[in-house]
């Protein structure tokens, strides 16, 4: 579960939020609310019992392990996350059709090769750099707080 919910953040590339109601497995009748912010990184995933007011954060490592502790239904939910990624994949592959019927499928196809031959060579440059220049760790330095508000007293 935990490696579709990595590739859920790393990938739900269409929906800036997602929503979810799910029931608990316990017999209860419970009814979480599950959203899902990709502005939200690195908690993006916010839960709450159905009909409370506050949201409760927390990241992905944590997000299973705090659902099975509720007894959500983690199968049902599951379901419902493949399911999401199944229709962006049909919504990706309706976009790029539409995408090489404008620009013609020869420049498309050009332009997606130049793109994996730069990503390649991009990561190919940082290994190396990385083999070549090591990292020296940096001692802790100390920085005395800003503040971020100031008072300002109005003559009243």
């Amino acid at each position: 579960m935990i490696d579709l919910i990595k590739f859920w953040d790393a990938n739900a590339a269409f929906d800036k939020k997602r929503y979810w109601l799910l029931k608990t497995t316990d017999n209860s009748s419970l009814v979480y609310e599950i959203e899902w912010r990709k502005d939200s990184q690195p908690l993006p995933w916010y839960y709450r019992t159905k009909g409370e007011i506050y949201w409760a954060q927390t990241s992905s490592e944590n997000f299973v392990f705090i659902m099975e502790r509720s007894f959500v239904d983690l199968k049902s939910f599951k379901q419902e996350l493949y399911t999401s990624l199944i229709q962006q994949g049909v919504h990706a592959d309706s976009v790029l059709q539409k995408i090489e019927d404008f620009v013609g499928k020869d420049v498309l196809d050009e332009a997606i090769k130049a793109h994996k031959k730069f990503l390649k060579e991009l990561v190919s440059v940082v290994n190396e750099l990385c083999k070549t220049t090591p990292i020296a760790p940096q001692p802790a330095v100390n920085v005395p707080k800003q503040r971020h508000l100031t008072l300002i007293k109005k003559d009243r």
